[in-house]
């Protein structure tokens, strides 16, 4: 009877032990699966950076649907390739093969958006730097497919990072 009971520990021991490995590895692979960055599309011209990452809050997938009356994060990582000054955002949404700009309050966009930064606004080459900025979705965008086109530029207009992707505006 002993024997027995000896054999049934051993049994269950191994059991689970192989359980919880199944279980580790399916549980890192989810997760490996939903952390993945999206593969976002770069700009054709030169930038001041070079984008290491990007996310879209809520966005696993293309098209990226952005509800109407939502702010969602915008999150970008970075590495300048020289110095830069000063940041603006220009965002446009290419809509029937036309670029029409959306308005974005843009004032003092990278004290506001570049972690690390709280006074002057100066990036420095062969620094990265991590980038946060909430995009408002107004009621007012009609529903519909767009590719956007999300742009940093410095004070002169020349660009420091230009990403697009394709999205969906819904209610």
């Amino acid at each position: 009877n002993q024997y027995i009971s000896e054999k049934t520990k051993q049994f269950d021991t191994k059991r689970y032990k192989k359980m919880s490995k199944s279980t580790i590895l399916l549980v890192l692979f989810a997760c490996l699966c939903l952390s993945e960055a999206l593969k976002i599309n770069l700009c054709q011209q030169r930038t001041a950076a070079t984008i290491e990452s990007v996310a879209v809050s809520g966005c696993t997938e293309f098209p990226c649907i952005l509800k109407k009356d939502s702010n969602p994060a915008i999150e970008m990582s970075f590495k300048m390739k020289r110095r830069v000054n000063d940041l603006k955002l220009k965002i446009a949404g290419r809509i029937n093969g036309r670029e029409i700009p959306f308005s974005v309050d843009d004032t003092n966009h990278c004290k506001t958006s570049v972690e690390g930064i709280t006074n002057r606004c100066s990036l420095s080459k062969n620094t990265s730097y991590n980038y946060k900025f909430s995009l408002p979705i107004l009621k007012e965008y009609p529903s519909l497919m767009v590719v956007v086109k999300y742009e940093l530029v410095d004070l002169k207009g020349r660009s420091v990072a230009c990403f697009t992707f394709p999205a969906k505006i819904e209610e």
